[in-house]
């Protein structure tokens, strides 16, 4: 069997090979193929459970080596479960995009515009001051906005790192031990239980009572029963895919599938490339700004032309020549008059008022423990009125312990060894030690269990040990 193969692996030598590739495993998870059933044909074609577990170099009982030069080769076959995120994007990338603004390109048209001919009417003694001052506030606006937000995004980045990571339980060289999720790999024998958020997908190869929510993936609302494939079963479902969470039962499965090679992974990709909308502030910006620069070219158009006008009257009720080098002077002049209206009619203060406000916004947000990535996002949530959530606001150490215990008719609470009768002793703790699948983990700096798997099974687990039942060797004396 698999076991076997395997074991023959580990003693022979290191050929870290792996006959098949990420994308025929991970064809097997697609939603069209498990809709259409035709994932378990896929796994027929691999050879079935018995044969995929020996080409994955793997067994349930053992699950995968702690060699670190296979660990790299089954990254370079099957990929890393690292956390799936945006390409990061360059300071100077995000300040070009500031750019993209329409009412910014206005400014610094009517910037440069005013800075040449404040230069050409004055010269550069006191020409220069009003383009400059609107130059400055447009870089203030790129500046304090892309700044803002290059440093929000490199905190979001960290912050969902955070969040994801989290240890998850495995089989690794016949041990049961505790990595990062990131750390997991293809081949690795993956411990389910109630509640657990199922990270990679893979398949299901011991179970009991597997019930999963897949809700977030095909859009059910009830709970998919998941069945081990025993080769005699023509509609068994063992597929679980990521992103999906056991709601009752527990097991182990075989990991097929991590990162961007996941079904979990392929949406968040999916996701990134969708393009995102403007806010509604920049939607009306961008509309006020259009009305003000065809108002402002209008009433300049009809100030040009009535000047215009006013001065081939004025030439022919006295009689000068219409068209000589006064007349085209005051035309230039004329038209300077024109563009001056435009530009004053360009409000150079209102992107620096908008950033500005955001900006302060943001600040007082994070007084307040939310931290915000974009600036324009304080815009969106500030039309909201209520918050709706679905948490309880209970918060806790994640952890139980035995506080009371009804036994021989009597309620204990210091739980004294002398109070209760040998006899019953062991056959409570017997029955804890072997009906339980939690685990215990001695932190030997601190003396304190950490607890593996469900906190209630974990916390008789506790009471055992303090009556000197070792719950390993009560399982390992059971003949079951």
């Amino acid at each position: 069997m698999a076991g076997q193969e395997f074991q023959e692996d580990v003693e022979s030598g290191t050929d870290y090979s792996f006959p098949i590739s990420a994308e025929k495993l991970s064809e097997m998870f697609d939603p069209d193929n498990l809709r259409d059933k035709h994932s378990m044909q896929k796994l027929t074609e691999l050879g079935g459970l018995d044969l995929l577990l020996s080409k994955l170099r793997t067994s349930c009982t053992n699950g995968i080596r702690a060699d670190d030069e296979e660990h790299l080769e089954r990254m370079r076959v099957y990929g890393l479960n690292a956390p799936i995120s945006k390409t990061r994007k360059s300071l100077m990338s995000m300040i070009c995009e500031q750019f993209d603004d329409e009412v910014l390109r206005i400014l610094l048209v009517a910037a440069t515009v005013s800075l040449v001919i404040g230069v050409w009417s004055d010269g550069w003694g006191s020409g220069w001051i009003e383009g400059t001052a609107i130059l400055l506030a447009c870089f203030i606006v790129v500046f304090v906005t892309a700044g803002n937000d290059y440093v929000k995004e490199q905190q979001f980045i960290r912050l969902y790192e955070r969040a994801e990571d989290r240890y998850i339980t495995v089989r690794r060289e016949s041990r049961t031990r505790q990595i990062k999720v990131f750390d997991l790999l293809v081949g690795d024998i993956l411990h389910l239980s109630q509640g657990d958020k199922i990270p990679v997908d893979g398949i299901l190869v011991e179970g009991h009572g597997i019930s999963v929510d897949e809700s977030s993936v095909t859009g059910e609302d009830h709970v998919i029963y998941k069945t081990v494939n025993l080769g005699m079963m023509e509609h068994c479902d063992p597929f679980l895919i990521s992103g999906t969470q056991i709601m009752e039962g527990h097991g182990i499965m075989l990991v097929c599938a991590v990162g961007k090679l996941t079904q979990e992974g392929k949406s968040k990709m999916r996701l990134q490339e969708a393009e995102q909308d403007s806010t509604p502030l920049q939607d009306k910006l961008e509309v006020l700004a259009g009305d003000i620069g065809k108002a402002g070219f209008g009433v300049a158009s009809v100030t040009v032309v009535a000047l215009i006008i006013n001065l081939m009257v004025h030439k022919i009720s006295t009689g000068d020549e219409l068209f000589d080098s006064e007349t085209l002077n005051e035309i230039a002049q004329y038209i300077i008059v024109g563009i001056t209206i435009i530009v004053v009619a360009v409000p150079e203060g209102l992107p620096l008022a908008v950033t500005l406000s955001l900006a302060f916004s943001v600040g007082k947000m994070k007084e307040e423990n939310n931290l915000v990535r974009h600036l324009n996002a304080c815009e969106t949530m500030g039309g909201g009125n209520v918050i709706c959530s679905d948490k309880t606001g209970t918060l806790t150490q994640n952890r139980m312990k035995v506080e009371k215990l009804y036994c021989e008719e009597q309620i204990f609470h210091k739980l004294p060894e002398t109070a209760i009768s040998h006899k019953t002793l062991e056959l409570l703790f017997e029955n804890i030690c072997i009906n339980s699948t939690a685990f215990l983990d001695l932190d030997e700096d601190t003396g304190i269990f950490n607890q593996i798997g469900n906190k209630t099974e974990c916390a008789m687990l506790e009471l055992a040990e303090k009556f000197s039942y070792r719950y390993e060797d009560e399982r390992e004396k059971a003949d079951i």
